[in-house]
């Protein structure tokens, strides 16, 4: 079972074979890509990532891959089809993949005030 929370961000143009995710804890693993639903931002891309993926978190939403119409068994992923929905998400990875190798990841977490817990 995937620790609550787990997600991965897919990257559209990712060859085939060359997953870093085992293949099992790929099947629990909630992949979804944004950029269906904004085009590829250019210089922008990893900030739009960035935020987005700091607002999945916020409101626990797991968000779709938009126009995800013809499913391919070799890749039966969860990759939330379509449509965006609950997910308890605790940590999630923002991807940005630049031209001539140009690449980075942040890997964010849920904010728990503590002290707010203990004051309730």
């Amino acid at each position: 079972m995937p620790h609550p929370g787990d997600r991965c961000r897919g990257h559209p143009r990712a060859a085939p074979g060359k997953s870093a995710l085992s293949e099992e804890k790929a099947r629990a693993t909630e992949v979804s890509s944004i950029k269906g639903a904004l085009g590829h931002c250019l210089g922008t891309a990893g900030a739009a990532e960035a935020a987005l993926t700091v607002l999945a978190l916020r409101d626990n939403i797991a968000p779709p891959t938009i126009n995800y119409e013809n499913f391919d068994p070799s890749c039966d992923l969860d990759y939330v089809p379509n449509k965006a929905r609950h997910a308890e998400l605790k940590i999630a990875p923002s991807n940005s993949f630049g031209f001539g190798g140009h690449n980075a990841v942040l890997l964010f977490r849920r904010y728990e005030n503590e002290r707010a817990k203990w004051n309730a």
